[in-house]
C-alpha cells in the first residue's frame, strides 16, 4: 500500500539500523532541535543578545529547516523512485556539511566577518548542490515512479536555495546598496522560504501527512499537486526576479511589483488547492498530534501565501515581514513537530509495539500544543505588524516555546521507554 493509501512510505527492508527508512536521522534531528530553541531564545530575549531578529530567522532556517529538508529529501526519493542513491548515502557528510556552514553564517553577521560569512554560504551552497545532483541522478536512473514528481519539485527546491543563497551571500557581504538592498534582501526572503522551504513542504505533505494521519488521500489531491507544484517553482522564480528589479526604481519598480503580486498569487493558488485536499484528508483522519500540526500547518500556509502576495499587490512590507513570521512559526514549525511525532517512532523503536507505545507518547496533548503554537503563531504575527519589539510578539513566541517544550520532552520520554524496553 503506497503513502497517498494511508501507510509509510519506507525504503527498502533492511535499510539502516533496525531497517527503518529513517536510520541516521537522529544527530541531524538534534542539531535542529538545539537551533529551533536556540532561535527560540534569541527572539524572546530582544535586545539583550546582538544581532536582532536576523540571528533568530537564520538559526531556524539554516539551522534547523535546512539539514532537516536535506536529510529527508534523499531518503524520501530513494523510497519514491524505489532506489538506491548510488555510491552509498553521502547524507550524514551533507549533514555536517550544512551544520557547519550555518554555524559559520551566523558567527560571520554577528563578528562582521566577511571571510566566515562566504565560507558558511560556500559550504551550505556546495551541500545543496550536491544534493541536487544526487536527486536528479536518482530519478534518471529510476524506473518512472508514480511520485516522481515528488523528486523533481525537490530538484527545483534545490535551485532555489542556491539562488537566494546566492542572493543572501552578497546582501551579507554588503554589495547591494540603497533600494538594491531592500529588493535583494526580499527576492532572497521569497527564494529561501517559498523556494527551497515552500516547494518542499508542498511537495512532501501529498504522500507524508496521509501517511502520517494514517488515512487515504483525498480525492485528486495527488493529481493537482503534479499539475501545480511546476508552476509555483517557476512563480517563486519570477516572483525572485520582478523583487530584485524592483531596485531599479522608477518604472521598473512599478512593473516589478506587478509581476511579483501576479506570480506570488499563482504561488497562493496552489497552496490552496494542495492544501484544501489535505484538509480535506485530515478530517477523515481520527484524532492524533499528526492531524492537529498538518491540519494547522495548511491552514496558515493558505494564510501565509495569501497574505505574502496582497503583500506585493498592495505595496505593504509590513504584510510580508507578517507572512514571514507566519511561515515560520505555523507553517514550518508545525511541520517540522508533526515530522518528528512521527519519524522518532520508526527511528527508535525496536518493534511495532514498542513503535506504537512511543507513538501514543507522542501524541499526548497533540491539539493542546497545536493550539497552543497556533495561538503564539497569531500573536507573533498580529505583533509583527503593530508592534514587533512590544509585548505581543513576545507572548506569541513564549507559547510557541512552550509548545515546543513539552514536544521535546515527550520525545525524551518516549526515548526512555524505548530504553527501558529494550
Amino acid at each position: 500500500m503506497s503513502a497517498a493509501q494511508g501507510e509509510p512510505v519506507t525504503p527498502h527492508a533492511g535499510e539502516g539500523a533496525h531497517g527503518s527508512p529513517f536510520a541516521g536521522v537522529g544527530p541531524t534531528a538534534a542539531f535542529a532541535l538545539t537551533a529551533i530553541v536556540a532561535s527560540i531564545v534569541w527572539r524572546l530575549a530582544g535586545s539583550v543578545l546582538p544581532g536582532g531578529r536576523w540571528p533568530a530567522v537564520h538559526l531556524f532556517t539554516l539551522g534547523a529547516l535546512t539539514p532537516l529538508i536535506a536529510m529527508f529529501m534523499t531518503r524520501f526519493a530513494s523510497a519514491l523512485l524505489h532506489a538506491r542513491p548510488g555510491g552509498g548515502d553521502p547524507s550524514q557528510i551533507r549533514a555536517v556539511l550544512l551544520a557547519a556552514g550555518a554555524t559559520l553564517v551566523v558567527a560571520g553577521r554577528l563578528t562582521f566577518s566577511t571571510p566566515l560569512l562566504t565560507a558558511g554560504a560556500s559550504l551550505l551552497a556546495i551541500a545543496v548542490g550536491w544534493l541536487y545532483v544526487g536527486l536528479r541522478t536518482l530519478r534518471r536512473g529510476a524506473l518512472p515512479a508514480r511520485f516522481g514528481f515528488i523528486v523533481r519539485s525537490y530538484e527545483r527546491a534545490c535551485g532555489a536555495f542556491l539562488h537566494g543563497a546566492l542572493l543572501g551571500a552578497l546582501v551579507g557581504a554588503g554589495v547591494f546598496r540603497g533600494a538594491w538592498y531592500a529588493s535583494a534582501r526580499t527576492a532572497h526572503l521569497q527564494l529561501m522560504l517559498l523556494g527551497w522551504a515552500g516547494i518542499t513542504l508542498l511537495a512532501t505533505i501529498v504522500m507524508f501527512g496521509p501517511a502520517a494521519m494514517r488515512v487515504r488521500i483525498a480525492g485528486d489531491t495527488e493529481a493537482v499537486a503534479a499539475r501545480w507544484l511546476p508552476r509555483a517553482a517557476v512563480a517563486t522564480t519570477v516572483a525572485a526576479l520582478a523583487l530584485l528589479a524592483m531596485g531599479a526604481g522608477g518604472s521598473a519598480a512599478n512593473a516589478g511589483r506587478v509581476v511579483a503580486a501576479i506570480a506570488l498569487s499563482v504561488y497562493a493558488w496552489t497552496v490552496v488547492r494542495i492544501c484544501a485536499g489535505i484538509l480535506r484528508t485530515a478530517r477523515r483522519a481520527a484524532a492524533s498530534a499528526a492531524r492537529s500540526f498538518v491540519s494547522g500547518a495548511c491552514g496558515w500556509f493558505v494564510l501565509a501565501s495569501s497574505l505574502n502576495a496582497a503583500s506585493a499587490a498592495f505595496a505593504k512590507p509590513q504584510w510580508m515581514d507578517a507572512a514571514v513570521v507566519a511561515l515560520l512559526a505555523g507553517v514550518f514549525l508545525q511541520a517540522i513537530l508533526a515530522s518528528l511525532t512521527h519519524v522518532i517512532p520508526l527511528l527508535v523503536g525496536r518493534d511495532a509495539r514498542q513503535r506504537g507505545t512511543m507513538s501514543s507518547i507522542l501524541s499526548m496533548l497533540g491539539r493542546t500544543r497545536a493550539a497552543t503554537l497556533s495561538a503564539g503563531t497569531a500573536l507573533a504575527v498580529a505583533g509583527t505588524g503593530w508592534d514587533p519589539s512590544g509585548p505581543l510578539p513576545r507572548t506569541g513566541w513564549a507559547l510557541a516555546a512552550a509548545a515546543i517544550a513539552v514536544t521535546i520532552t515527550l520525545g525524551a520520554i518516549a526515548r526512555w521507554t524505548s530504553r527501558v524496553g529494550r
